[in-house]
C-alpha cells in the first residue's frame, strides 16, 4: 500500500479519536461527579434521618414515661409529647410514602406518637410496649437504609 495514504488514514483515525474523546470525556465526567453529588446527597439523608429518628426514639421513651401526676398532663409531658410530634413530621417529610419500607416506618412513627399520647395507659403498661415499639423501627430502617444504598 502507498506509504502516503497510510499515513493519511492513521492521521483521519487519530483526528476521529481525539474528536471521540474530546466528546465524550466531559460526558463521562459529568455522570460521574453526578453520581457523586448522588450519593453526597443520600449520605446527608441517611445521616439527618438517623439523628432524628434516634431524637424521636428517645423523646418517645422519655414522654411515655412521664408519670400523669393527678391525671392531668405535666408540662414535662406535654414538651416531651410536642417535641416527639415535631419530630415525627420531620421523619415522615424526609420519607417517600410510596416506597414499602418508607411507608412501614411511617406506619411505626405514628404508632410510637400514639402511645406516647395515651393519657389512658398506666406507665407500667406504657413503658414496654413503647420499648418494644422503639425496637421494632431498627429493622425497617436498617431495610430503608439499605434500599436507598441500592438505589
Amino acid at each position: 500500500m502507498n506509504p502516503e495514504l497510510l499515513a493519511a488514514i492513521a492521521a483521519i483515525l487519530s483526528a476521529c479519536t481525539a474528536l471521540i474523546a474530546v466528546l465524550i470525556g466531559p460526558l463521562i465526567s459529568a455522570r460521574v461527579q453526578h453520581r457523586q453529588l448522588v450519593a453526597e446527597i443520600r449520605e446527608k439523608w441517611a445521616h439527618d434521618l438517623r439523628d432524628t429518628l434516634s431524637e424521636l426514639t428517645a423523646t418517645a421513651e422519655r414522654a411515655s414515661s412521664v408519670i400523669l401526676q393527678a391525671r392531668e398532663i405535666s408540662p414535662d409531658l406535654q414538651a416531651a409529647y410536642e417535641k416527639l410530634v415535631r419530630l415525627e413530621a420531620k421523619a415522615k417529610m424526609m420519607l417517600k410514602p410510596g416506597k414499602k419500607g418508607h411507608h412501614r416506618l411511617q406506619e411505626q412513627l405514628a404508632q410510637i406518637v400514639a402511645l406516647a399520647g395515651d393519657k389512658d395507659k398506666q406507665v407500667k403498661v406504657k413503658m414496654p410496649e413503647m420499648r418494644s415499639l422503639v425496637e421494632s423501627i431498627v429493622p425497617t430502617v436498617q431495610a430503608v437504609f439499605d434500599d436507598e444504598r441500592k438505589g
